[in-house]
């Protein structure tokens, strides 16, 4: 059930979102470079780059834009923290 404040993102929030989204979903290949040691969070990594994107979108839906902004961020340093792993 949507809050009554609820506005839909602009458009240009919904196109970082996905594209913060996009290095989540090459699982198989992160999984042929690594040794084993790191798997859980090779698991979890597509997981938080797709909740984050989720709920960044809805943040700023419903007016908590530095929270959206922060769970954006988060999520491209996570992508760039993955290649170290």
């Amino acid at each position: 059930m949507m809050p009554d404040y609820y506005q839909r993102p602009p458009w240009w929030l919904t196109l970082i979102a996905i594209l913060t989204v996009l290095p989540g979903l090459r699982l198989p290949w992160l999984f042929n470079s690594t040794s084993g040691e790191n798997e859980t969070l090779l698991y979890l990594y597509p997981l938080f780059t797709i909740f984050a994107a989720i709920l960044a979108y809805r943040c700023y839906a419903t007016d908590r834009k530095p929270m959206a902004w922060i769970l954006l961020v988060l999520s491209v340093l996570s992508s760039v923290a993955i290649e170290f792993v």
